[in-house]
């Protein structure tokens, strides 16, 4: 695939997806966020253990009220997954970085309403996220020769909670697993392995 080209489309439609946002929160119709933050993740099966991977999960929210507690949400995210041996990465790496464009789509129930600031301090929410392969490289000897065998595509469910400090920031943490495997290869068609986990902690900005 052409990553360079690919990559350019994602920054213009992350660019109309932006404008699209404060107009919309214009007509009070919808809510939108900017999202930053990082990602603590693994792969089920290659060896390596522990949510030692660091990566950037950043993007846009789009939120809408369905109910008085209850929002209908979906983002557009630049989301780094994979696994490392080792948190810090040192002495003889072991690593693979693979490189998503993220669409979550989800539901999330709101209680403790601040009156007068038209916000709710907690949220807890729960959904699917489809993800696109955009990149990936790999030092793991696991599969490194079959890189080509990784899916283009991902299904995750996911599920997590939000406290807000005031209408304008909040802090979110969420759990992510794949209901689908991540390597397509005989060597493995009797597992259920190869399959990717990761925490999301990030900083909500509300428009």
């Amino acid at each position: 695939m052409d990553i360079y080209n690919m990559n350019l489309r994602f920054v213009l439609f992350f660019l109309i997806v932006l404008f699209s946002l404060n107009f919309l929160n214009a007509q009070n119709a919808f809510r939108g966020s900017a999202v930053l933050g990082l990602t603590l993740a693994q792969i089920d099966g290659d060896g390596l253990l522990g949510y030692d991977k660091v990566g950037m999960s950043t993007g846009l929210k789009l939120s809408y009220e369905i109910r008085k507690k209850l929002d209908l949400n979906m983002e557009l995210l630049y989301s780094q997954r994979g696994s490392q041996s080792g948190f810090l990465g040192s002495g003889d790496i072991q690593k693979t970085h693979l490189d998503y464009l993220e669409i979550p789509v989800y539901v999330s129930i709101k209680d403790w309403y601040i009156d007068g600031e038209d916000y709710y301090k907690i949220k807890l929410h729960a959904g699917l996220t489809y993800g696109y392969l955009m990149n990936i490289t790999s030092a793991n000897g696991l599969y490194e020769e079959d890189i080509t065998k990784f899916n283009t595509t991902d299904i995750s469910w996911m599920i997590g909670p939000s406290y807000s400090i005031n209408a304008r920031w909040t802090f979110t943490a969420r759990f992510t697993r794949s209901l689908t495997r991540l390597f397509k290869s005989d060597r493995f068609i009797n597992t259920d392995s190869l399959v990717s986990y990761f925490w999301t902690l990030r900083t909500d900005y509300n428009f």
